[in-house]
């Protein structure tokens, strides 16, 4: 965490508020980039988890086994979701 804060006006040099605001610039992309890793990673497995059952469906001769399989696969993606 990052405080700066003063009860005097005009505390700061024109440095210190570039520095300050570069730090804030620099902390939102950081944050910006966290929440953009997370989504991707979330459709990374989404994707995983179609492909696999796309793969395992592709070999399935019987609605029943069909069924099964789908199933499964949903619960599976409802279970790792956050």
């Amino acid at each position: 965490m990052l405080s700066a804060q003063s009860y005097t006006e005009h505390s700061y040099t024109d440095l210190e508020e570039q520095t300050l605001s570069t730090l804030a610039y620099q902390a939102a992309i950081v944050i910006e980039n966290a929440r953009l890793y997370a989504e991707t990673r979330d459709q990374l497995r989404d994707q995983k988890l179609l492909y696999e059952c796309g793969q395992a469906l592709a070999v399935v001769h019987e609605p029943e086994s069909f069924l099964r399989l789908w199933r499964n696969g949903s619960q599976i993606a409802l279970a790792q979701r956050p």
